[in-house]
């Protein structure tokens, strides 16, 4: 993995997937949700909530993953145009969890979320 991934996932309507990022939008749910667990084939990871955004999908400065994987200014630049953010975190690698925001086409819900060691 690299300093900054993006997992793209479906908003179920049913609450599986990224069901929930849309809920960071919340201040009450973003305060109370600070931490969570992501599962991959090689192991859990603990992550920690940075910043919830509401961008365009064509948004070229965080969906050019060519870029972005060698550009450490994309946090940056969503932390920047992110709603809520929780400052203390820092992190040496970043996942974005992006989905469709459910209401118009182009618009996407993005989750920052820092890597615990």
């Amino acid at each position: 993995m690299d300093g900054f991934s993006i997992i793209y996932g479906h908003r179920m309507g049913n609450g599986e997937m990224f069901s929930d990022v849309g809920k960071f939008k919340d201040s009450v749910f973003f305060d109370e949700h600070d931490s969570g667990v992501l599962k991959t084939k090689n192991g859990d990871l603990t992550i920690s909530v940075i910043a919830y955004a509401e961008v365009q999908a064509d948004d070229w400065e965080i969906y050019n993953v060519e870029r972005s994987r060698k550009d450490d200014n994309v946090v940056a630049y969503i932390v920047e145009r992110s709603e809520i953010v929780r400052e203390d975190v820092i992190s040496e690698r970043y996942i974005l969890l992006s989905t469709c925001d459910g209401s118009e086409k182009n618009k996407r819900d993005v989750l920052l979320v820092g890597i615990r060691k």
